[in-house]
């Protein structure tokens, strides 16, 4: 049985995978072994499965209430999944705990960026820089911040520029990915009630509007599974339009968009998602395989091995990277960008 020593040494050495697969093949209870279970809902928050992460903070959550650094990694993981308010509250309670650790707030100042808070994360990292200017996290969220504001300041400038007509100098690719209505109806459990996708897209605002938002998600993932690509993209851009721009939400349209055929689309996506935040090993396989197609085998590179830092024995990584530079034999010319 692999100690807990010896999977913080795993851990330490960024072999995540490794720690998680140590895990699954000792097949512990979580809430028999809290301390190993935190190691493993961290591995798997920098593997960028965010979602069994939550699962296992959720089992945990009971011995670590006391816990700032744990409270920290559980709000990281639920702002990843754009569950915002319940990451405050987590937050919240960590800075109670621990209110001059400058890596919880500085994740912290995270979720405020992307809550439109401007003002006070750059209260939070202004301070972080002044007191430690080596924080290079801290200088990069700065950056974020700036970028997203003017980012906004150019987006209300197009608005209103626009009379009623629409600039098509300024695009949004997702909303030119398909048409709402080549939808592809299905059935989903809402409650009791079994709705249409039409039907549970409208869902009103409540109070439990983040769990509705997640679960929709969720759904999303199950419709790309099944290619019901378009029903999967029309979920995503619902909760889009009352969450924010979120990774998770363009990693699943980029899946959705490489169901249709939409290449250029995906990658577009895949590269946004990776802008938020979403450096996982699956949307880099996505990226080394779109940049491939395009005959850009340098970027192809570039993307499987950001794929191999952070699990080098992902056998999914070895089979993309066998079929993109099978060994012995070439892939054809490198020539990205077609003049034709």
């Amino acid at each position: 049985m692999t100690s807990i020593l010896a999977l913080q040494d795993l851990f330490a050495a960024g072999r995540f995978g490794d720690v998680v697969r140590a895990w699954d093949q000792q097949d512990r209870q979580i809430q028999s072994d809290p301390d190993t279970a935190y190691l493993v809902a961290a591995a798997h928050f920098r593997l960028g499965d965010h979602q069994r992460a939550r699962e296992i903070c959720e089992l945990i959550e009971g011995p670590f209430h006391d816990n700032a650094s744990f409270l920290s990694l559980y709000a990281s993981i639920l702002r990843r999944q754009g569950l915002m308010e319940r990451a405050q509250t987590i937050f919240t309670r960590a800075l109670d705990l621990q209110p001059n650790d400058q890596f919880i707030q500085n994740n912290y100042a995270n979720l405020l960026i992307d809550q439109k808070h401007f003002d006070e994360a750059k209260a939070i990292l202004d301070k972080i820089v002044n007191d430690n200017p080596n924080y290079d996290d801290a200088k990069n969220n700065l950056k974020r911040l700036e970028e997203i504001k003017a980012s906004i300041r150019v987006k209300e400038s197009q608005v209103n520029s626009q009379s009623n007509s629409r600039d098509k100098s300024f695009i949004d690719p997702l909303d030119e990915a398909f048409e709402v209505d080549e939808v592809i109806k299905c059935g989903a459990k809402v409650g009791s009630e079994t709705a249409s996708l039409s039907e549970l897209v409208g869902l009103p605002s409540n109070s439990e509007l983040e769990q509705a938002d997640l679960e929709m998600l969720e759904l999303a993932v199950k419709q790309v599974e099944t290619k019901q690509y378009r029903g999967a993209i029309e979920l995503c851009l619902k909760v889009r339009s009352r969450r924010g721009p979120k990774s998770s939400i363009y990693k699943i349209i980029s899946d959705a968009l490489i169901g249709l055929e939409n290449f250029h689309r995906a990658e577009v996506m895949a590269l946004t998602a990776v802008w938020l935040g979403e450096e996982t090993v699956a949307n880099f396989i996505n990226l080394s395989s779109l940049a491939s197609m395009r005959k850009d085998q340098m970027m192809a590179r570039v993307w499987l091995e950001k794929a191999k830092s952070i699990d080098p024995k992902n056998e999914a990584v070895k089979q993309c990277e066998d079929m993109i530079f099978p060994e012995g034999k070439t892939r054809g010319e490198d020539h990205p960008v077609n003049n034709n």
